[in-house]
């Protein structure tokens, strides 16, 4: 998994883990010792431009030189969660490189040698390319009931559309025939009265 990671959390001037990471105006971090060393081989006076070694976008190395750049307060939290998060509950010092399929955790080499040999292990990386694959199927699925739910909602909203058009030309149906009927009465009524006065 770490091994993952390694992009995010590489300077790419020393192509190690990030110590106290300044960053530029481009955003783009390095570790604040590998900024000094670039900025005395390039002769940066505070002040000058400062060339991104990496996007080549200008920045204004301040006054205070590389000190004085901010600190990416942001890739230091992440490199302190994940450094609780890969080194090991037992031995402090050591990074987790095994899961023990047996016991459902992850576990170091000292602990492997220790509390977990004879275990059946799997390498960080291999479970965590594991883990992702099953994830990855899992979003398949919820993709494919997403889009089916979606295709019945519209099937539903196109029914609704198509049910009210129909309501409506019944609606116009019988209003028309209703007001005939209504007529046909009313003249019903007319002709009966004039009969009636006729006989009386």
């Amino acid at each position: 998994m770490m091994a993952a990671l390694e992009d995010v959390l590489e300077c790419s001037l020393c192509l190690d883990m990030y110590m106290k990471p300044k960053y530029l105006s481009c955003h783009h971090s390095f570790c604040e010792q590998c900024l000094v060393a670039y900025v005395e081989s390039n002769n940066i006076r505070p002040g000058g431009d400062l060339v991104c070694p990496e996007c080549r976008q200008v920045s204004k190395l301040p006054v205070k030189g590389v000190k004085g750049l901010p600190v990416d307060f942001n890739m230091n939290k992440l490199l302190e969660k994940l450094a609780d998060i890969f080194l090991c509950d037992v031995h402090k010092k050591e990074e987790m490189k095994l899961f023990c399929s047996q016991c459902n955790v992850y576990i170091c080499l000292v602990c492997h040698a220790s509390k977990h040999n004879g275990h059946s292990t799997k390498d960080i990386n291999e479970k965590y390319d594991e883990k992702k694959n099953e994830c990855n199927d899992k979003k398949e699925i919820i993709n494919r009931k997403k889009n089916s739910l979606e295709y019945n909602i519209q099937l539903a909203k196109s029914s609704k559309v198509d049910m009210q058009i129909q309501a409506d030309d019944l609606e116009k149906l019988f209003g028309i025939e209703g007001n005939k009927f209504l007529e046909n009465i009313i003249d019903e009524l007319d002709r009966m009265k004039i009969v009636t006065k006729t006989r009386a």
